[in-house]
C-alpha cells in the first residue's frame, strides 16, 4: 500500500476469547466452528494438498493496492454459520468477503471485529501489493464442473514496501461445507514486521460478532504462516447457538452514505432491514428520524417490518414523504428495536443529508479541518462519490482543500462512475495545480465547458504527481458521508470513511431535462409502496385525478421508458417498459404529464 503518515495504531484485541484451543493448533468459536491445522496431530488436523488453478481459473483483474474487486459467483450456495453465501469480493490484501465490498486496510483487525469488511474469510489479511512493473502478483478463482468446491489462489503476492513472495489459496467445499486455507510459499514480512495491525487471519460471520482468530501479528506464535501450512475450518454439525438479530442493511442507497436533496422538493425515505440472525421472528418496529443541525426533530415516522425468517431482507418506504423548507445539513437515523436482538451494532444507520437548490455546491464536510492526512511514497490520493438531488446536472468546477510544506503538483480531476462495479473510471475532466501553501488552502478547477451528466454517481478526486504528497484536509466532525475514497495505485473506499470525510466539492447547476423542471408541490404529492419495490409498486395520488391523465416514468437519466393513463387515486406499475420488458434494477422517475407536477422517485430491485 501506500502507507498512510496520520493514522491511529489499533490497540490488540486480542485472540478471540471463545478460540481456547484444548489442543496446539486447534480452536472454536461460540457458534461452533472448529479450526485444525497440519502441525496438530488429531484426526481432524488437514493434509496439506494444493491444488493449482492458475491453468484453469478465472483471471481476477483489477487488484491493485488496498482495494477491493468483484463480486465473483461461487457457483453454488455455500453454508456459512446459519446462512447461504453464493458470491464474495476480494481483497488485494489477501482476503475475501461474502457480499460485503468494504476495505481492509492497514491497520488491520483482529478477528471477529464488527467494523467492515464483514462475513470475511482472510488466509493472511495484510499489505500486500498487485501494482508496479514487473510485479508478478496474480490472482484467481475457479469454480469446478461439479459445481461443489470454489477457490480463490493468491500467487506471487508481494509486501507493500518490503517484497517477499506469498502463495496462499482458500478452498470451499459443498460437500462438509468445510473452509481450508494453503500456503504453499511464505517468504518476507509486513512492513514494520509481524505484530498485531500487519497482519490477520481467521474468519468472521455477517454481523462481526462471531468468529476465530487464527493469528494477529505473531499471536500466538504457535501459529506464525510458514510454507506448506494448511487450516482447516469444520463447522458444527448441529449448534444450539440460537440468534436474535435483526438491522438495518441498507439505508437511501447501496453505501448508506451521504445524499442531497433538493429543497422543497418532497423525499421518500426507504431502508432495507435484514434478519441477521438464525431464528424467524416475528416482526419488528423500525423507525426513520430526521434532526436538523440544531438537533431539533424535523421529521418522524414509524413502520413495522412483518414476520422475517432468517437471512430475509425486507424493503420498507416511510410514509408520508419528507419536503424539506431550508437548506442546511440534517441527519437521518434509521433504526431497528428487535425485542431480545443480540447484537446492536447493526441496528442503526445514520444518514448525512446536505438539502440545496441549484446552483449548488455539493459538499459533505463543514469547512473546518479536523486532520490532515498524507501518503508516504507512490502517488497517492483521495476523494469523494457524489451523486447529485436530480439530473441531468453541469458540473461548472470542482475544488479540493490541499496543503505542503514545499510546491508539489497535484492533479484534480472529475471521473465518471463507470468503472467496475461503479468504481472511478472515464476521466470528464482534469486539471493540473501547484499546492504551495503550507496551511490548508483551497485548490480550485473551474472547468472551461462545463460537463454534462445525465445521471448517476461521479467522483471528484486528487492525486499527487510525484512522490511527494500534499497534505488532503479532512472534516472528522459528524455526521459522516461514508463516501470517501482513496488512490493507492487504483481507487477504492476509503478506509478511514467512519472517522473523517474528504474535503473534496463538486459545483453543479441544473440544465433543461425532467429534474430542473421540479418544483415546491402545490397541487399534491404522488407516494409509492413499496418502494424500493421488485415485481410491482402502486402509485398513490394525493387526491382523486378526475379526468384521465398520462404518467410518465423516466430513468434517472431522463430517457422515457413507460407512459401509462390513470385516473382515479392510484396506479400501478409492474417494473416493464412500454414493450412489455422488465426495466434494469435502478432508479426511476415518476411524474404526471402537466406542468407543476410532483415528482416520484422509484427504486427498482430484483
Amino acid at each position: 500500500m501506500i502507507q498512510l503518515l496520520l493514522v491511529l495504531t489499533s490497540a490488540w484485541l486480542g485472540p478471540n476469547t471463545a478460540a481456547n484451543p484444548s489442543v496446539l493448533g486447534a480452536g472454536h468459536d461460540t457458534f461452533g466452528y472448529w479450526y485444525y491445522d497440519n502441525d496438530t496431530v488429531a484426526p481432524q488436523a488437514p493434509v496439506y494438498n494444493w491444488i493449482d488453478i492458475r491453468s484453469v481459473g478465472t483471471r481476477i483483474t483489477g487488484l491493485a493496492d488496498d482495494n477491493v474487486v468483484g463480486p465473483f459467483p461461487i457457483g453454488f450456495t455455500f453454508p456459512y454459520y446459519w446462512y447461504g453465501v453464493t458470491s464474495c469480493y476480494v481483497g488485494s490484501n489477501g482476503y475475501i468477503a461474502f457480499h460485503d465490498n468494504g476495505l481492509a486496510a492497514s491497520p488491520f483487525t483482529n478477528l471477529p471485529n464488527s467494523a467492515r469488511p464483514n462475513n470475511t474469510l482472510a488466509p493472511l489479511m495484510s499489505d500486500f501489493d498487485f501494482t508496479g512493473v514487473g510485479n508478478p502478483a496474480k490472482a484467481f478463482c475457479w469454480t469446478n464442473a461439479a459445481l461443489d468446491t470454489f477457490i480463490v489462489e493468491y500467487d506471487s503476492v508481494k509486501f507493500w514496501s518490503t517484497g517477499g513472495l506469498n502463495t496462499f489459496q482458500i478452498i470451499l467445499t459443498k460437500a462438509d461445507s468445510c473452509i481450508t486455507f494453503q500456503f504453499k510459499k511464505q517468504s518476507g514480512a509486513p512492513y514494520n514486521g509481524w505484530v498485531p495491525g500487519n497482519a490477520t487471519s481467521g474468519i468472521e460471520n455477517v454481523s462481526g460478532s462471531v468468529g476465530i482468530s487464527y493469528l494477529y501479528g505473531n499471536l500466538p506464535t504457535r501459529n506464525m504462516i510458514h510454507d506448506t501450512l494448511a487450516i482447516k475450518y469444520i463447522p458444527p454439525a448441529t449448534t444450539n447457538y440460537q440468534v436474535h438479530d435483526a438491522g438495518v442493511w441498507r439505508a437511501m442507497n447501496e453505501e448508506n452514505g451521504g445524499i442531497f436533496l433538493l429543497k422543497d422538493n418532497p423525499a421518500t425515505f426507504w431502508a432495507k432491514f435484514k434478519n441477521f440472525g438464525n431464528q424467524a421472528e416475528t416482526g419488528y418496529p423500525v423507525y426513520a428520524v430526521v434532526r436538523n443541525a440544531t438537533n431539533t426533530v424535523v421529521y418522524a415516522d414509524t413502520m413495522a417490518v412483518g414476520a422475517q425468517p432468517p437471512s430475509q431482507i425486507d424493503s420498507l418506504a416511510f410514509d408520508p414523504p419528507w419536503t424539506p423548507t431550508t437548506n442546511g445539513l440534517y441527519t437521518l437515523k434509521t433504526y431497528s428495536k428487535l425485542t431480545g436482538d443480540m447484537f446492536r451494532g447493526n441496528d442503526t444507520v445514520r444518514t448525512e443529508i446536505h438539502v440545496v437548490t441549484y446552483p449548488a455546491e455539493l459538499t459533505y464536510d463543514n469547512g473546518t479541518v479536523g486532520q490532515i492526512m498524507s501518503w508516504q511514497g507512490n502517488s497517492g490520493g483521495f476523494g469523494n462519490r457524489f451523486v447529485a438531488p436530480s439530473y441531468p446536472i453541469e458540473v461548472t468546477a470542482i475544488k479540493a482543500s490541499l496543503s505542503s510544506a514545499t510546491q508539489v503538483g497535484c492533479t484534480l480531476w472529475l471521473l465518471a462512475a463507470d468503472g467496475p462495479n461503479g468504481m472511478p473510471g472515464t476521466v470528464l475532466a482534469r486539471n493540473t495545480v501547484q499546492v504551495t501553501s503550507s496551511t490548508p488552502s483551497w485548490y480550485q478547477y473551474n472547468i472551461p465547458t462545463p460537463v454534462a451528466i445525465a445521471g448517476g454517481a461521479f467522483f471528484v478526486g486528487v492525486t499527487s504527481d510525484a512522490d511527494q504528497a500534499p497534505g488532503y484536509s479532512m472534516d472528522t466532525t459528524k455526521p459522516l458521508c461514508y463516501q470517501g475514497w482513496e488512490f493507492t495505485g487504483g481507487w477504492s473506499p476509503g478506509r478511514d470513511q467512519i472517522t473523517q470525510d474528504v474535503m473534496m466539492h463538486a459545483l453543479i447547476r441544473g440544465v433543461t431535462g425532467v429534474a430542473e423542471e421540479i418544483g415546491p408541490v402545490t397541487r399534491f404529492v404522488m407516494t409509492a409502496k413499496p418502494n424500493p419495490f421488485g415485481a410491482s409498486t402502486q402509485i398513490r395520488f394525493g387526491r382523486d385525478l378526475a379526468t384521465s391523465e398520462r404518467l410518465d416514468i423516466y430513468t434517472a437519466s431522463g430517457r422515457l421508458v413507460r407512459s401509462m393513463m390513470v385516473s382515479g387515486k392510484s396506479a400501478l406499475w409492474d417494473g416493464r417498459n412500454a414493450s412489455g420488458g422488465r426495466v434494469a434494477e435502478g432508479v426511476y422517475v415518476a411524474r404526471l404529464a402537466r406542468n407543476a407536477s410532483p415528482i416520484l422517485k422509484l427504486v427498482l430491485t430484483q
